[in-house]
């Protein structure tokens, strides 16, 4: 397809609302603080709502940084309890992969 063709394909998807824009600014609640952030600067990339920090070689364990958005729902069951602020759906409620429980991104966004 060319170029200018995916763009517009592109830009008809946002049009639509259909997913959030990853590079617009907007306000979210971090340990109680409330920041104005970019999306696609604190996604972590990959697969996962997480980014590995350190992995400690004397003990096995490995430190994680979890993305903003995601979230946990206690009163939901365990399998269905994932939640992200950036897409506002939630496991429980989506018709596709259900894993975000697992800390599986479904937003897309920095996969690379």
């Amino acid at each position: 397809m060319p170029d200018s063709q995916e763009n517009k394909n592109q830009s008809e998807i946002k049009k639509k609302n259909l997913l959030p824009d990853p590079d617009k600014q907007v306000a979210i609640v971090v340990e109680g603080k409330k920041l104005d952030v970019i999306p696609s600067e604190v996604i972590p990339h990959g697969c996962y709502c997480y980014s590995i920090v350190n992995i400690n070689k004397n003990t096995g364990t490995i430190e994680t940084k979890t993305c903003p958005f995601w979230d946990k729902k206690n009163d939901k069951p365990a399998q269905e309890n994932g939640y992200c602020h950036f897409l506002e759906r939630g496991d429980w409620e989506s018709n596709y992969l259900h894993l975000l429980f697992d800390q599986v991104k479904e937003c897309h966004v920095n996969l690379e």
